[in-house]
């Protein structure tokens, strides 16, 4: 009867713990992933410098303006690469470029071309394999990782801890944990031990902390938390929120997202580890966009670089994101005429509730035909420019409300209003007046 009754107690105990969880978690992983300034410093200090744009944006961060810097001195760069793409590929600059702001796709196009066409006498592979990992491209990433073993391309020697760190790290995330541990014992066996000693380099408590991860993968927990507790920094640091960062370079996005959201880590972790979670949040639930999202062709001479830079339509997809039709008129979420837009509708009308529920319905309205607009934009470049010439004066009109106090839902309401009647005026009244004077044969 008392085992029963236990049974019973346990069994309530751990749905209630249940239930906290999942509702606790749910309302604490919301408020993670709307701090927005959060997430520009994730992505700013990982590199992804279009990103950290827009949610430093999103967050009202001064950050935003040397982030936006950065962007546009990578797209000059890309542009001024069109002359001459040898000499952008030769020596790592293109691929390094493109790795170190989040270019991705870049990075894995501008590495194949250069190992095709032979331009480089040091490895393109290392970025590459990296970058494809990041993109959830594992299998391409175990082939060209097999491909750089193969050629003996690495930038570090065979036996050393980052050889052994790297090679774990590939079966880890291929599933290939009992490889992981003979590729370690072997290691330690031909000397590797004598490193491990000497403590608490960052290369040897990474090693360890992957060694433990392994051990635990494969049962053997005695192992794993030997080496858990070589690991140097974990007199700081929770081992889940260690994990976390080790999981964001190896692309285990989902075990990342499962640990980080148990045991109420989304408020206990580091900032690193919080950083590693919301970029890898955001990546499996569709809103990490590139800083290009590109469709590239090269010559036979491969001289000429043709580049479409497309407008990420999936970032105003939620209502609320930016403007589409501004956007592939212009060009970019970058361009002046997008910024100004953004900022009055953040900076101004968010700031009332009068303003608020302007946006709301004016957004139900919007994204109702703003897609298939901007779409056909996109295809007709005459189309284009008449939606350039059609919608300048308005957007010229509305900068005047950033240049004006609206800190009162009266200054709305009074600006606003004006605003409409003063555009109404330009698009309807001064046509009107100048067609009837034509029937009029005054002109």
């Amino acid at each position: 009867m008392k085992i029963s009754y236990l049974i019973i107690l346990g069994i309530i105990a751990t749905f209630s713990i249940g239930v906290d969880y999942a509702f606790g978690d749910s309302e604490q992983v919301e408020k993670t992933m709307t701090d927005y300034v959060l997430k520009g410093k994730a992505y700013d200090y990982h590199g992804h410098e279009y990103m950290a744009f827009l949610n430093y944006d999103k967050g009202h961060s001064g950050s935003k303006d040397s982030t936006y810097n950065n962007v546009q001195k990578y797209k000059d760069f890309i542009k001024e690469c069109e002359t001459d793409i040898e000499f952008c590929l030769d020596k790592l600059s293109l691929i390094n470029r493109s790795y170190d702001i989040g270019d991705y796709q870049g990075t894995i196009i501008y590495s194949e071309m250069a190992e095709e066409s032979n331009l480089l006498s040091i490895s393109p592979f290392d970025n590459r394999i990296k970058a494809l990992i990041f993109l959830q491209r594992h299998d391409e990433a175990s082939l060209v990782y097999e491909r750089q073993l193969e050629l003996e391309a690495t930038y570090y020697d065979k036996g050393s801890v980052l050889d052994v760190l790297f090679e774990m790290q590939h079966f880890y995330r291929t599933g290939n944990y009992q490889k992981a541990v003979d590729k370690f014992e072997n290691w330690l066996d031909e000397g590797g031990v004598e490193f491990m000693e000497f403590g608490y380099s960052l290369g040897i408590s990474d090693t360890a902390l992957l060694a433990g991860m392994n051990y635990e993968k494969t049962g053997d927990i005695v192992s794993a938390f030997w080496w858990y507790d070589e690991v140097s920094y974990l007199e700081n640091f929770e081992l889940g929120c260690l994990k976390s960062t080790r999981l964001l370079q190896m692309g285990m996005y989902d075990e990342l997202i499962r640990i980080m959201e148990k045991d109420n880590r989304l408020e206990t972790c580091y900032d690193n580890a919080l950083w590693s979670y919301v970029i890898a949040k955001d990546f499996v639930t569709g809103q990490y966009h590139p800083i290009i999202d590109r469709n590239l062709e090269f010559d036979n001479s491969n001289q000429e670089l043709q580049q479409d830079d497309l407008t990420n339509q999936k970032l105003a997809e939620d209502k609320g994101g930016g403007c589409l039709i501004a956007t592939a008129t212009y060009g970019s979420e970058l361009a002046p005429q997008v910024q100004q837009l953004r900022e009055l509708r953040d900076n101004k009308l968010l700031q009332t509730e009068s303003g608020s529920a302007f946006m709301e319905s004016f957004n139900d309205f919007y994204y109702s035909f703003s897609p298939g607009i901007a779409d056909y934009e996109r295809e007709n470049p005459v189309f284009k420019e008449t939606v350039k010439l059609a919608i300048t004066p308005m957007i010229s009109s509305l900068s005047i409300l950033n240049n004006v106090n609206m800190d009162s839902e009266a200054e709305v309401l009074g600006y606003g209003i004006s605003l409409i009647l003063l555009n109404v005026g330009m698009y309807v009244g001064v046509p009107a007046i100048v067609i009837m004077r034509i029937r009029n044969g005054i002109i």
